[in-house]
């Protein structure tokens, strides 16, 4: 089969699409006909080698982890998917399962023709009809991220928001749920982004300059910023406000100069508040909906990896298969 493949760690630039064994699921795993991929940030740090401090990668490494595709085979002992089904999620090697919980969803990686995931994981579901292969891709790791970060913040009508960050793929997701929220939403972006996220729902458009937060914020949603690097944010929530931020490593409590507000680092690992059944029909419900912003094939999936690091795209790069 045909895959994105990192033979050592590096830049999008040294990966290639070259022909590689198909997987087989072992048992309790499913096998998957791939039709849509996805690029995401954890996904290229990995390819990269940013975690090889904490974990050695086997090399080559068949890249992607968000997919939407067929059921073409199930593994000794699965029952919950059949051969037919149309499925949707993300993959994660098993050298890296160490850093999810017991429901990580191992596997092999989605930028290929075929993957062989964990059957047993709310982070697989069946696809519904109406949502398609391109979109289900694009929601699957970024849809549920927004979902757990929107679901633990619980904005109310009128409160003032301001999202860090609002351009990339969980920003622009973000974006899409807050929108119905009923609060003043203030997001950052690039000057060139700013009618695109203000046609996601932000009432102010602001750039990434500290000078430019506005003052007393009932809530800030971080989606950008290192979890050591937020004392300026910390700086514009008002006395009883709440800073959720979901970027690593999650802030250290001693550390944070003020007592009356709250710090809280959103990781739900082990879809504790939910998997893809509930991000599935959180997008039936128009409650999320998923930001494409350039669309390639497998054949161009290098492109796809430098274009997201040199252009900063806003929303999702989705890489489809053709079947």
């Amino acid at each position: 089969m045909k895959a994105l493949v990192a033979h050592d760690y590096g830049q999008p630039d040294t990966y290639q699409v070259v022909e590689v064994d198909a997987p087989e699921p072992a048992a309790g795993e499913i096998l998957v006909r791939v039709a849509a991929s996805a690029v995401n940030m954890a996904d290229l740090r990995v390819a990269r080698g940013d975690l090889s401090q904490f974990v050695q990668l086997p090399l080559p490494h068949v890249l992607g982890a968000d997919f939407a595709g067929t059921v073409t085979a199930v593994g000794d002992g699965v029952s919950r998917f059949a051969v037919g089904d149309e499925v949707f999620g993300y993959t994660t090697s098993a050298a890296m399962a160490a850093f999810g919980g017991p429901n990580s969803p191992t596997g092999t990686g989605s930028m290929a023709e075929y993957l062989t995931v964990r059957a047993d994981t709310p982070f697989v579901a069946h696809r519904p009809a109406s949502l398609s292969v391109k979109d289900a891709a694009a929601l699957a790791t970024t849809g549920l991220t927004a979902r757990a970060l929107a679901l633990t913040a619980d904005v109310q009508p009128g409160e003032r928001v301001l999202v860090v960050g609002a351009t990339g793929a969980v920003g622009t997701a973000l974006m899409t749920i807050l929108s119905s929220s009923g609060a003043q939403i203030t997001a950052t972006a690039m000057p060139a982004d700013a009618d695109a996220i203000t046609a996601l729902g932000a009432d102010h458009v602001i750039g990434f300059d500290p000078a430019e937060y506005p003052a007393d914020v009932d809530v800030i949603l971080n989606v950008a910023l290192p979890g050591n690097s937020l004392d300026d944010l910390i700086a514009t929530v008002k006395p009883g406000g709440r800073l959720f931020t979901i970027v690593p490593p999650p802030p250290n409590p001693e550390q944070i100069p003020r007592q009356d507000i709250t710090v809280t680092y959103v990781a739900d690992a082990n879809a504790d508040l939910g998997g893809m059944i509930e991000l599935a029909q959180l997008a039936l419900d128009d409650g999320i909906r998923p930001v494409i912003a350039k669309v390639y094939t497998l054949d161009d999936a290098v492109q796809a990896y430098v274009d997201f690091v040199g252009e900063h795209p806003v929303g999702k790069l989705v890489v489809t298969v053709p079947q």
